[in-house]
C-alpha cells in the first residue's frame, strides 16, 4: 500500500520531498491500521500522526479514515500472502503493467518469483506500458483510465490465450 501511494503521488506530480514525507506518514497510519487498537484509539492516533484536527476533516476526508478503519479492511491488511503464495501447486498466469499504480509490477513480479513455488507453466510477465486495467497507457494514472478507448491490450490477451491452450495440453 504504502508503495502504491508513493506511485500515484509520483504519476500525479508530487515533489520527491513531498512523496518521501507522504511515505513516512503512510507506513504509519498503515501500521495503526494493523494493529488491534480498538476504532477510537487508532483514529485518534492516526489523526495525531497526519497532525489533522478531528474537527476540520471534511465528510470526504473522513468517509476515507473511517475506511481504513473498518474490520474488514483491518483484516485484509493483516493477511500476509506468502503463506498462501507457497502453498499454489496448480500453473500461475500473472500479468503486471509497467504503469500500474495499484500494483507495483517489481514488488510483485519479485514476490512471486521468489514464494511461488516452480511449475513449468507458470508464467510471470510485466507488460511495458500498460495502466492496471491492461490498457496501453501515457502514465499509468487512475484518471486517465476512462480516457483509454482499449479495453484490454490485446498482446496480453493472445498470450494468455496460448497460455491456456498450452497448461490444457
Amino acid at each position: 500500500m504504502v508503495a502504491q501511494l508513493y506511485r500515484i503521488g509520483q504519476v500525479a506530480g508530487m515533489s520527491e520531498e513531498a512523496l518521501n514525507h507522504a511515505m513516512q506518514i503512510n507506513r504509519i497510519n498503515f501500521e495503526i491500521v494493523k494493529s488491534n487498537k480498538p476504532y477510537q484509539e487508532a483514529m485518534t492516533a492516526i489523526l495525531d500522526n497526519m497532525k489533522i484536527d478531528a474537527t476540520k476533516l471534511n465528510s470526504a476526508n473522513q468517509l476515507e479514515l473511517e475506511t481504513l478503519l473498518l474490520p474488514s479492511y483491518r483484516y485484509f491488511m493483516r493477511i500476509n500472502p506468502i503463506p498462501f503464495i507457497k502453498k499454489i501447486t496448480i500453473p500461475v498466469y500473472a500479468a503486471f503493467g509497467s504503469l500500474d499504480v495499484q500494483v507495483p509490477a517489481n514488488e510483485n513480479l519479485k514476490s512471486l518469483k521468489s514464494n511461488l513455488p516452480f511449475n513449468r507453466k507458470t508464467i510471470l510477465k510485466e507488460y511495458e506500458g500498460l495502466n492496471h486495467l491492461f490498457q496501453k497507457a501515457t502514465t499509468g494514472a487512475v484518471s486517465e483510465y476512462a480516457e483509454i478507448s482499449e479495453t484490454m491490450n490485446n498482446e496480453l490477451l493472445v498470450d494468455l490465450v496460448k497460455w491456456i491452450h498450452t497448461v490444457n495440453k
